[in-house]
């Protein structure tokens, strides 16, 4: 008789099961950071993990003793058996994989690329999956006015999840379609342009919000996830934590006006700012910017005009790549190349100081 322990966390619970099945023991594991319960058990040399989609314990252990039953009964299609797997069994495997690796942003966006496939194609099996359907996606995402660089960042995250499949010996090689082809191309707002912005939000918190970012650079997930204590961490900077995007813990200037901004939300302990949803500051500014006939204006480009207007006044790339906290340097140039009128004032200031003589 196998005896399962119910594990959470680091801590084991005072409550055990006997099964008379010959099957290894499977535990219930709590990830440290989201608070879920997983179902956790060891096939071969590889451990596989079935989310119980629940953070309350009296629930998972129900849930986990309902899927033990069925796993140990031999309803869990097994790892060799790859030519029987759904995608819909590859994807359950796949957030157990990466949700304790990867930011709670990436896991979300990776399920709704792969619920993508779903829904356009159905749950087939993945090893009947083709470069044509991945092709028929993308159609049918620019059929349902998708936009490209939308679809683009939902393929990346597709691909992704094909090569851990090919990686885990699921599936074969496989060709993956192209991605969209986009003319790049930095949007960022003029003095004029934010002033007409800021005339019409009537939230003032929203406002400061906005004003923080032209003043940071700061994505609008990083100002949201600001605590207190990130602030003069160390004096005179904000601490960017880990759980960003770049996966690193860094450090970014305050500049005086976002000072002065945060001087009027003084807390000791928390949120810096209410606001809680990256979706939700999305959509509202989008509705401002529209009465500010500012159409097409996104949230983010207030951190591209930051780096823009840095590079009219002529601050040099390597900095404003340290300020943006860019990996590389490319990701910096195009600011180079911002404001063609700037450009035209630059080469106006070009003078050699001498008058050649001309030979007649």
């Amino acid at each position: 008789m196998n005896k399962i322990t119910l594990v959470i966390g680091s801590n084991k619970v005072d409550n055990t099961m006997t099964i008379g099945y010959c099957k290894s023991m499977a535990t219930i594991w709590k990830h440290p950071q989201h608070g879920t319960y997983s179902a956790v058990w060891q096939e071969g040399n590889r451990q596989r993990r079935k989310s119980l989609d629940t953070k309350d314990e009296r629930i998972a252990k129900r849930r986990f003793r309902e899927f033990e039953s069925e796993r140990l009964a031999g309803k869990i299609i097994p790892l060799h058996d790859s030519t029987s797997i759904l995608l819909s069994q590859f994807q359950e495997e796949l957030i157990g994989h990466i949700e304790p690796r990867l930011s709670k942003a990436t896991v979300k966006t990776t399920v709704t690329a792969l619920k993508k496939i779903f829904h356009y194609i159905g749950d087939i099996k993945l090893r009947s999956l083709t470069t044509r359907h991945l092709e028929k996606i993308m159609e049918c995402m620019i059929a349902d006015k998708i936009a490209k660089p939308t679809i683009n960042k939902y393929m990346r995250h597709i691909k992704m999840s094909i090569k851990k499949a090919i990686e885990w010996e699921y599936i074969d090689k496989f060709r993956f379609p192209k991605p969209f082809s986009l003319q790049e191309q930095i949007r960022y707002l003029t003095t004029e342009q934010l002033s007409a912005l800021f005339s019409v939000i009537n939230d003032q918190e929203f406002a400061d919000f906005c004003l923080f970012c032209c003043y940071t650079g700061l994505r609008s997930g990083e100002i949201i996830r600001l605590q207190w204590n990130d602030i003069n961490n160390p004096q005179g900077f904000i601490r960017v934590r880990s759980e960003q995007k770049n996966k690193k813990e860094d450090r970014t200037p305050i500049h005086d006006a976002a000072l002065a901004i945060l001087g009027r939300y003084k807390k000791d302990i928390g949120p810096v700012f209410k606001f809680k949803s990256v979706h939700d500051i999305s959509h509202k500014f989008k509705a401002y910017a529209d009465m500010a006939m500012l159409t097409g204006c996104r949230f983010h480009d207030l951190r591209h005009t930051y780096a823009s207007h840095l590079a009219m006044a002529g601050e040099d790339l390597k900095s404003i790549q340290e300020l943006m906290r860019h990996r590389s340097i490319a990701s910096t140039m195009v600011y180079a190349k911002v404001s063609p009128d700037h450009l035209r004032e630059v080469n106006s200031r070009l003078n050699y100081g001498f008058e050649p003589a001309v030979k007649k």
